[in-house]
């Protein structure tokens, strides 16, 4: 997915987002029978490398010399997301002593091949061409990302509230 000028890219990103949806899905119910039926300091330090692994998604590959900033948007909300509902899960199912591990800093080597640590803040930034899409659609949404985290949350078996305290908890950590 890459903008190439597209004056309309942002329903290119909001369409590739909703088309992960069954994938997004699939792994909540995966993440619920762990939670469930696996639960234990191993499988929250999977957890947490799983997360990590995504972080690099947020940005451009190394291989990559010419892009938009905003190419990698619909990367950002799904993993933006999948955190969000990986911890509302943890939370809904009282597995509170997996939200140290989950939401320790991540460990990446940059661009360039040095190490660096990443958290929270770097999962949870701004999404320009969403940004656009509001003004765009004339949408008047405070957060454009939390009205569609909002529409999005159906067809599981979190609600709009767990999400919400997920959130929260990110927030405060």
């Amino acid at each position: 997915l890459t903008s190439d000028g597209a004056a309309n890219f942002d329903d290119q990103v909001v369409r590739s987002i909703d088309e992960f949806t069954p994938y997004r899905d699939e792994l909540i119910d995966v993440l619920i029978n762990l939670a469930l039926y696996r639960y234990g300091q191993e499988t929250y330090r999977l957890i947490h490398r799983f997360i990590e692994k995504l972080v690099p998604f947020l940005d451009r590959p190394p291989n990559i010399n010419s892009w938009n900033d905003c190419d990698f948007d619909n990367y950002r909300f799904i993993v933006h997301e999948i955190y969000l509902y990986t911890v509302a899960i943890l939370l809904k199912y009282e597995r509170f002593d997996a939200i140290p591990v989950v939401t320790s800093n991540f460990f990446l080597a940059d661009k360039r091949g040095d190490e660096a640590m990443s958290s929270y803040e770097d999962i949870n930034r701004p999404i320009s061409s969403l940004s656009h899409r509001n003004q765009r659609l004339g949408l008047e949404k405070a957060s454009i990302i939390a009205h569609m985290l909002k529409e999005r949350c159906s067809g599981v078996s979190l609600t709009f509230k767990d999400v919400m305290q997920a959130d929260l908890v990110l927030y405060v950590k």
